[in-house]
């Protein structure tokens, strides 16, 4: 009996062992939003908020903003740089893997969406403008219409002698649908091109929105904004439209070794998430709450190594969270003890208004030790606003955080990170038979 235990305790050890390793990092997975970059150790680990900081040096897009249709911004990554669109300044930004950045690396476009590349050449997409780019690895010999007349391209990869984007139907294409049939609904696609020249073709199909893409030796992955990844063989062939399901808005898809990653665009639930190729079902969570939306996922093969341990804040720069009281109107009152003077901003993300409840300019500055209190809402336009009250009148309650950047008199600097609760009043069902 005793040995038959040791045997068990073995192999429980065993399997606990090859699960480690399985989830070990191995690799950094990297991801964008609006214009900055943040990364992670594939299991999770190292995870930095703003690694690249939107670019503040080039000069807006005429329309000062991004005229994106599908809110996405791919990113991809070689042996030495990421490359990754800037849609607000109608740019291709290439960095070092340090996170040193070369903010004019490609311009003058309308609005860049997804980037691939491979050992020789980097390749986008322009929705705006309906055309696919490509120039040398150094920037030099840009096209800018290397292939043109694409319906609003979104994602793009290549592999195998091709170039794959998804995209939808051009306006042209659906005008001559509607003159021919009104009833026909033209559905967004994936195709593909050789890169050396060829005839177009369309591999795939859907009535779901289409964004990333990615490819590796047998197969050809798809992600969105709906609620499953596909894939088919390179030439289209053996389509599977829900290879991983039951999943929300995977807008960028990657490849690394035997697994798959992507990242949930959902501004209430943001999250990178990967699974096994040969076991799409088990999903797990890298990083459960990215700072930022996440858009477009990248992945290589060099891990982040552990920074220099740094010693902890003194106490007398340590910022704490009080009490937590809730008020009408999806109004939330949080309290927070500031130990000497200084300045501190708060992020609250894209859905939430914080003010202080005795109005100040921002930066906020601090006397000396203070408590102040901070006043949270749900932003009164927007679309994470609108997405944060529909989930407020659905559940009565939502899980936020709250990050404090801190700045002491004493020339220290922190950042302290609360998850908090805000409450809404859920809508009643009605009885029917009342």
């Amino acid at each position: 009996m005793v040995g038959a235990r040791r045997a068990l305790v073995t192999i429980a050890l065993a399997t606990i062992a090859i699960l480690s390793a399985a989830r070990s990092a191995d690799a950094a997975i990297y991801w964008n939003s609006d214009g900055e970059v943040e990364r992670a150790n594939n299991d999770g680990s190292f995870y930095s908020e703003h690694w690249i900081e939107p670019n503040r040096t080039l000069s807006p897009t005429p329309t000062g903003e991004s005229t994106s249709v599908r809110g996405c911004e791919g990113i991809a990554v070689d042996s030495s740089h990421l490359y990754f669109a800037d849609a607000m300044h109608g740019a291709i930004v290439r960095a070092d893997l340090n996170g040193g950045t070369e903010a004019a690396f490609i311009t003058g476009l309308d609005n860049p969406c997804g980037v691939a590349v491979d050992s020789s050449h980097v390749y986008w997409t322009d929705i705006e403008a309906g055309t696919i780019g490509v120039a040398n690895l150094d920037g030099s010999e840009a096209q800018r219409e290397f292939i043109t007349g694409v319906g609003e391209p979104c994602g793009v990869a290549v592999g195998g002698g091709y170039l794959y984007w998804s995209a939808a139907p051009t306006y042209k294409e659906r005008q001559e649908a509607n003159e021919a049939d009104e009833r026909v609904h033209l559905e967004d696609y994936i195709a593909r091109v050789p890169i050396g020249g060829g005839i177009r073709e369309k591999l795939f199909e859907t009535t779901e929105g289409l964004c990333g893409v990615a490819v590796d030796a047998t197969h050809l992955y798809w992600g969105g904004f709906g609620t499953t990844i596909g894939r088919a063989g390179l030439d289209g062939s053996a389509p599977e439209p829900s290879f991983i399901s039951g999943i929300d808005r995977p807008c960028g898809v990657a490849l690394y070794g035997s697994q798959i990653y992507w990242s949930r665009n959902n501004p209430l639930g943001r999250e990178i998430l990967t699974a096994p190729l040969s076991e799409p079902g088990a999903v797990r969570t890298v990083v459960p709450h990215p700072f930022e939306v996440p858009c477009g996922v990248a992945v290589d093969g060099v891990q982040i190594q552990a920074p220099a341990p740094s010693p902890p804040p003194p106490q007398s720069h340590v910022v704490s969270f009080g009490r937590q009281r809730h008020g009408k109107g999806s109004v939330t009152f949080v309290t927070v003890k500031f130990p000497q003077a200084g300045t501190f901003t708060v992020d609250g993300g894209p859905a939430l208004r914080v003010q202080t409840r005795v109005p100040r300019p921002s930066p906020h500055v601090i006397l000396g030790p203070e408590e102040v209190v901070l006043r949270i809402s749900p932003k009164p336009a927007g679309r994470a606003a609108k997405a944060l009250r529909a989930k407020l009148a659905k559940r009565g309650v939502v899980q936020i955080v709250l990050r404090i950047h801190f700045a002491a008199a004493d020339g220290t600097t922190s950042t302290e990170r609360e998850a908090l609760s805000l409450k809404g009043r859920p809508h009643r069902k009605v009885d029917a038979g009342a």
